[in-house]
């Protein structure tokens, strides 16, 4: 699989993370498991890493939660939703 079948899009977050809101990021392949929860993610020719929380499945799509961090050690919370 490659990034761009990997493209979720930011539907939520907290202030420190702000400038994520409503924009589309790729995150490399990934394998949830209890141990291994950080994904590294690509925006704008920058890197982030997100910690993986939790996986939601609804009627409104595919989301995935929890906390993303950039170079400078700045963490926010985000939400992202699957764009298939």
């Amino acid at each position: 699989m490659n990034k761009k079948e990997n493209k979720f899009f930011v539907v939520g977050t907290n202030s420190i993370v702000s400038d994520l809101q409503d924009k589309s990021l790729f995150l490399d392949c990934f394998d949830f498991s209890p141990k291994e929860t950080l994904v590294r993610v690509e925006f704008d020719e920058k890197t982030y890493i997100f910690d993986l929380r939790s996986i939601v499945f609804n009627e409104h799509g595919f989301f995935l939660k929890g906390f993303i961090s950039d170079e400078k050690k700045n963490v926010g919370r985000v939400v992202m939703k699957y764009l298939p």
